[in-house]
């Protein structure tokens, strides 16, 4: 049986805010690459979770469009700043998926 500090220190949750303005220029999509590549990488973390309110399509788009997978909806399950209970998506990749895709869009280079 393993020991459950094996446990410890192998996953982190990610966040961003980003400026509408500068929505459609691939910022968001290069910063959060290089954010999963040091986590994979040099971290050599085993998994990533990031979440954003449903409302939120371009945070979840992103997620979406670097190789998350959405693994859970919540309604009304987030609190808003503003003080409204939102409905919230929550998105993962694992090390594997994040390299098997980076290999992949390597080979396509």
């Amino acid at each position: 049986m393993k020991n459950s500090a094996t446990a410890r220190g192998v996953e982190a949750e990610i966040g961003w805010s980003f400026n509408p303005v500068d929505g459609g220029q691939g910022y968001a999509s290069e910063a959060v690459s290089c954010v999963l590549d040091l986590c994979f990488g040099p971290l050599g973390l085993r998994r990533v979770v990031a979440e954003c309110f449903a409302d939120n399509e371009p945070s979840w788009r992103l997620m979406e469009r670097i190789g998350m997978r959405r693994e859970g909806y919540g309604v009304q399950s987030g609190l808003h700043r503003e003080g409204q209970w939102l409905d919230s998506m929550s998105y993962a990749i694992l090390a594997d998926e994040w390299l098997a895709r980076s290999e992949r869009d390597q080979t396509l280079l």
